[in-house]
């Protein structure tokens, strides 16, 4: 049981990367020219890139220690980097409520998959289990 559950979060986990790496045109930062769409889809996937190594861990200690590492850190500046310049190409728009919507959207995504199997692996479990 424990097994399915562990290959269950790494899949889980995998397939939020690789659909990040699918919305993203580059995985790091590059010296080409961009449009505000690249930049907007670079974001986000940078962002939801950073949220697969955070989401679906056993605990929100296990999850905290893999936010604070420098590499999830690094992603998720270079992820509101990419936001804040696809924004300045828009100024004379609405004022960022599509990037706003998506941001909180997939943000959230990760944070509450990750704390339904929480709560669901808690609720599951057996009081001598705790014992």
């Amino acid at each position: 049981m424990l097994f399915q559950t562990l290959m269950r979060r790494e899949m889980a986990r995998l397939g939020l990367a690789s659909f990040a790496r699918a919305i993203a045109v580059d995985t790091g930062p590059t010296r080409r020219r961009r449009t505000p769409k690249q930049h907007f889809s670079n974001g986000i996937g940078a962002i939801l890139h950073a949220t697969s190594e955070i989401a679906y861990r056993p605990h929100l200690v296990v999850s905290l220690c893999h936010a604070a590492r420098p590499k999830v850190r690094s992603e998720v500046r270079y992820g509101l980097a990419e936001l804040r310049r696809s924004r300045a190409h828009h100024q004379s728009e609405q004022p960022g409520l599509r990037q706003r919507t998506l941001l909180a959207a997939s943000l959230g995504a990760g944070a509450t998959v990750a704390l339904l199997i929480h709560g669901k692996r808690v609720a599951s479990l057996d009081p001598e289990d705790s014992l």
